[in-house]
């Protein structure tokens, strides 16, 4: 996922070529019952100590989900 947004585009044909089957948002049920999920997903990564990193936040809304983030 980190891989397909450094690369600009999130959706199902940038997840497939990295390995990645996607699904659709309505099928993910949280194990955590009255909590509420996040409205974002950050991920990120550094390489070395202080050399390079790379940092992005994705928000693509449950009740209207996009085709691509």
């Amino acid at each position: 996922m980190l891989g397909a947004a450094a690369h600009g585009k999130v959706d199902d044909e940038a997840l497939l070529r990295r390995g990645v089957r996607p699904g659709v948002p309505a099928l993910y049920v949280s194990s955590f019952k009255g909590v509420r999920p996040p409205e974002s997903i950050g991920l990120g990564a550094t390489l070395g100590a202080d050399k390079a990193a790379y940092r992005v936040r994705l928000v693509n809304p449950m009740g209207q989900p996009r085709e691509s983030w």
